[in-house]
């Protein structure tokens, strides 16, 4: 970040810094070959003359050289800069993630379906408003069951349908009550998705839904090692910037983030994906109350 920085701050004077000095150098083999007269050191002069004349015009391609490849010299900082971020790429809006047309840099990929299936560790976190958009289409939530019952750990965050805060969103966003009803939508699909599944005792284990009392301010999907964030702006991850961010640092965005999903959890209620009598005996104790919200 220094070099990039004083790259960015003083290229120019590097630049005239080095054409100045070349000149002079090149004017001083000149002068040298023109005035200077060691009668019986001829060589001496000509030695001179070439080096401070060669010098010279390596100061002065040195500099043009740096001017004609300055972007991609700073270009090639900030994307080592980035990445020791953990930032492998900033690309706008959530939905071109996949889309190969605008340079995603999850390009192993080529859906979502492809994404959570490589995470590793087998943990998936979600966290969004009403995320509609994201679950209904793509049949995620089939996606995330049929996961779960492989054993892959998922948290999944909505906003409270009953928050003062979603109200305010909703009017924000010109949609009154529609985000509630969203929200409570996906919610119901989920829990009867899995109870139709024959291995829903099994499921139970490895997918946690949760109301958080803030207002997720990003949508972020968590994949292993990998994640994506998109900040929603009150008007919806569509257009967003959105990070590609991945753990490969110490001191990278990944593990902020990832901080801030556990934050998010510990001040969130979860939900009961199943009434109790429809569990075995030895499982209902673990879905009776909402406000106890365990970590998965």
């Amino acid at each position: 970040m220094k070099l990039y920085t004083f790259l960015m701050k003083h290229i120019k004077n590097i630049f005239f810094t080095l054409i100045i000095t070349g000149i002079f150098f090149v004017s001083i083999g000149c002068i040298i070959g023109q005035y200077l007269n060691l009668h019986t050191m001829q060589w001496i002069k000509e030695i001179l003359q070439s080096l401070t004349e060669n010098f010279g015009v390596a100061l002065i391609s040195s500099a043009v050289t740096i001017y004609l490849i300055k972007y991609d010299v700073i270009n090639m900082i900030q994307k080592d800069n980035l990445n020791d971020l953990g930032i492998k790429n900033i690309i706008k809006g959530r939905d071109n993630v996949f889309n190969r047309d605008k340079d995603s840099v999850i390009n192993n990929f080529n859906s979502w379906e492809d994404f959570f299936k490589s995470a590793n560790p087998k943990q998936i976190d979600i966290i969004g408003i009403s995320m509609y958009s994201f679950f209904m289409p793509n049949n995620i939530i089939d996606l995330l069951i049929q996961l779960a019952s492989k054993k892959y750990k998922i948290r999944i965050i909505f906003a409270d349908p009953e928050s003062n805060e979603l109200k305010f969103q909703e009017e924000a966003e010109n949609k009154p009550t529609v985000l509630k009803n969203h929200i409570r939508h996906v919610v119901s699909t989920i829990k009867q998705s899995i109870l139709n599944n024959s291995k829903k005792d099994d499921i139970y284990k490895y997918i946690s839904v949760y109301y958080s009392r803030t207002l997720p301010k990003n949508f972020l999907v968590k994949s292993g090692n990998k994640m994506i964030v998109t900040p929603y702006l009150l008007r919806g991850p569509f257009e967003s910037p959105t990070l590609i961010l991945e753990n490969n640092s110490e001191i990278g965005f990944y593990k902020e983030y990832n901080h801030y999903i556990d934050d998010v959890i510990k001040y969130s209620k979860q939900v009961k994906l199943v009434e109790s009598d429809s569990l075995p005996l030895s499982k209902k104790e673990s879905y009776l109350h909402e406000e106890s919200a365990p970590t998965i």
